[in-house]
């Protein structure tokens, strides 16, 4: 990936503005965000437009995958409890999820992978439902986000959840907010050590297809894209 030749440790900062703003450039009204932190500390946080709020996407799903290890953690759901398929939230009825026959019980543990590793959107929303949107958003903002919200479902024709920072009622984050989740996930503090070891596994299932192209063989990638 020529955009990269020269970058090191001294400089990765500088060489990605550039290439950052070269790329917005030639993508007209495109806005790219990148926050960095190093879990070993050899290399300084940096962000470029990090603090910017965007659609999140399917993004979203971290907070939720965390909110639900916070349940398990506390005793009010586990990973091999079933929630049974209804289909009342929809988006792509190609996901896996939504290809099942109405009543099919799925654990927690399922759509956890579904959810994360194959974006199953149907899948976060039962999770979603199951948690409380409103849980998922504080327990987000206790590990550091400032401008991250599940507004609503991952399906059309549903309430929304509105603040004075989100009066559209949008699906938002920022790259310095899903770097403060990532982070809290690869330092423990996001759940138990053992869910956040969970968490990692599954992260690391789907992280790699598209990073995995530009790092070194080898590199451990947990990610959700």
């Amino acid at each position: 990936m020529a955009a990269f030749t020269g970058a090191d440790k001294t400089n990765i900062a500088r060489v990605l503005e550039e290439q950052v703003s070269e790329y917005q450039e030639n993508m007209g009204d495109a806005v790219v965000s990148i926050a960095f932190h190093d879990l070993k500390g050899k290399i300084p946080d940096f962000s470029i437009q990090g603090q910017k709020p965007g659609w999140s996407a399917s993004i979203i799903k971290v907070p939720v995958m965390i909110e639900t290890f916070g349940a398990i953690d506390r005793g009010e759901i586990s990973l091999y409890d079933e929630l049974i398929v209804d289909h009342c939230y929809t988006l792509e009825p190609i996901d896996h999820v939504s290809t099942l026959p109405m009543g099919t019980g799925i654990t927690v543990d399922e759509l956890l992978h579904h959810m994360i590793v194959a974006s199953d959107n149907e899948a976060t929303n039962m999770l979603a439902e199951r948690l409380g949107l409103e849980k998922i958003n504080q327990t987000a903002e206790t590990l550091g986000t400032k401008r991250t919200m599940l507004a609503h479902l991952l399906a059309p024709n549903v309430p929304r959840l509105y603040t004075s920072w989100n009066e559209e009622g949008s699906n938002l984050t920022t790259a310095e907010d899903m770097t403060a989740l990532l982070t809290a996930i690869y330092t423990n503090r996001a759940a138990t050590p053992e869910s956040c070891a969970t968490m990692r596994k599954i992260l690391e299932k789907g992280g790699g297809t598209i990073l995995g192209k530009y790092l070194p063989y080898g590199t451990t990638i947990g990610g959700k894209v």
